[in-house]
């Protein structure tokens, strides 16, 4: 998420704790710079057009190590609003890093960065009781997210970002990329991290999570931002045709599958889902994203709500403060800053995914293919489907755990095959055993 700078025809509004709205101490007549900001991002031909991150720095268990993974060294500064700081925290929680790296939230609504100029981003409340759900920095005692960019980078004059993980004994910017910053959680910390078995970039799965991950982002992670931040009906448009194509493929995928790169959770499923979680509350209205709703998709809608149930990923998601921001920080969008009273969707409530198998008729063509959802594996076994007093149906059966897994009797040469074995099976118990 990055910090945007009113225009100076508009007025940047945001709500109060009263729910009023207060005008800031600025001149509308004065020349606004514009730099370092999403709108800035903008192309003359009305597209937007992301930058790239400017902190690169990796933690890594290597021995020349710069910064090796130490507990209680780094600390992670986020917003709950912002989708690429979200990856970061969802990592936090989920792989038990919380006792090794704190984290701070900033306040939702941008505001004033320094009295000395009109730049408008990300600030820490002044006390524990300002906003719920921030805190003050706890550091450095910066006032903004721009200070800490400042501390790191004298001469610093690029975007004033989140997420931002911080080195306390070196006082500076690691890295302020989100894509890198999950992966160093995902395997640097795991001498310390409570949950280190959990690997989501598994070395099988690597070139289908990055593959995944590239169409993602460049249809979805982005394309929401990319329709949101146009200035011209082209671009929007093609933004736009763009998404739902990406949104169509995802749902054609979970139709088939628990997860985006198969049955296990994995990266591509945590970078996707800080999308979607945000899409009916805010991009549906506030980026023009409306061609369809998440609701409409049912098997994404179940999918979002599987991820946001895994223990501790609801902690990383606090509306309130996504709708706060969007809403509230982007003038030249929503000037009023006037925020949406729905659709409140309660993504805690029941979902579908975690079915043992499913049945699906091909109609016409007469095969039947019976799905069993594992954990485990991402195999496909080719098997034909024997009934007992009918000649044999074309039968796939996907991702078995094991044989004692299917619904049905069959002889797996193994618990982990490579895709290539076949055996037989005979559904004795069919349909029963099968649901419909």
């Amino acid at each position: 998420m990055v910090s945007v700078f009113a225009k100076p025809h508009l007025l940047a509004l945001g709500p109060n704790k009263n729910n009023s709205f207060t005008l800031p101490q600025f001149s509308l007549k004065c020349n606004l710079q514009m730099a370092r900001s999403a709108i800035d991002e903008t192309s003359d031909t009305g597209a937007f057009k992301r930058t790239a991150s400017t902190f690169r720095n990796f933690i890594s268990k290597e021995p020349s190590s710069q910064f090796p993974p130490e507990s209680g060294r780094y600390h992670l500064y986020v917003s709950y609003a912002c989708p690429w700081a979200s990856r970061c925290l969802a990592y936090l929680k989920i792989k038990g890093l919380e006792k090794a790296i704190a984290f701070t939230s900033v306040k939702p609504i941008w505001e004033r960065t320094k009295e000395s100029d009109k730049h408008m981003g990300w600030v820490f409340p002044a006390s524990e009781t300002e906003e719920a759900g921030a805190e003050p920095d706890p550091l450095n005692g910066a006032r903004s997210i721009r200070e800490l960019y400042e501390f790191a980078s004298t001469n610093y004059a690029g975007k004033y970002t989140v997420p931002v993980l911080w080195d306390k004994k070196l006082k500076t910017i690691v890295s302020n990329e989100s894509s890198e910053i999950i992966r160093m959680f995902n395997t640097e910390f795991n001498d310390i991290a409570e949950n280190a078995a959990l690997d989501l970039y598994p070395s099988h799965l690597r070139a289908h999570i990055d593959e995944t991950n590239e169409w993602v982002y460049d249809g979805i992670n982005n394309g929401v931002y990319k329709c949101g931040f146009a200035t011209k009906q082209g671009p929007y448009e093609e933004a736009a045709i763009h998404l739902y194509e990406a949104l169509d493929k995802c749902e054609e995928i979970l139709g088939r599958q628990r997860y985006i790169c198969g049955n296990t959770v994995s990266e591509a499923d945590i970078r996707l889902f800080v999308t979607l979680i945000r899409f009916d509350e805010v991009y549906a209205v506030h980026f023009k994203c409306n061609k369809k709703l998440l609701r409409d998709y049912p098997n994404m809608f179940n999918y979002t709500k599987d991820i946001f149930q895994i223990p501790g990923m609801s902690s990383t998601v606090n509306m309130q403060h996504i709708k706060r921001h969007y809403y509230g920080s982007h003038p030249s969008i929503n000037p009023f800053g006037i925020i949406p009273l729905g659709p409140d969707i309660d993504y805690s409530s029941p979902h579908d995914r975690n079915r043992d198998r499913q049945k699906v008729q091909a109609g016409l063509l007469g095969i039947e293919t019976v799905l069993v959802w594992s954990h485990h594996l991402n195999t496909n076994y080719e098997l034909p489907l024997t009934h007992q007093d009918k000649p044999p149906l074309p039968c796939t059966l996907l991702r078995p755990c094991s044989g004692a897994d299917t619904p049905f009797p069959a002889l797996f040469p193994s618990g982990h095959g490579d895709g290539n074995h076949k055996a037989p099976c005979v559904a004795s118990r069919t349909p029963s055993v099968v649901p419909s």
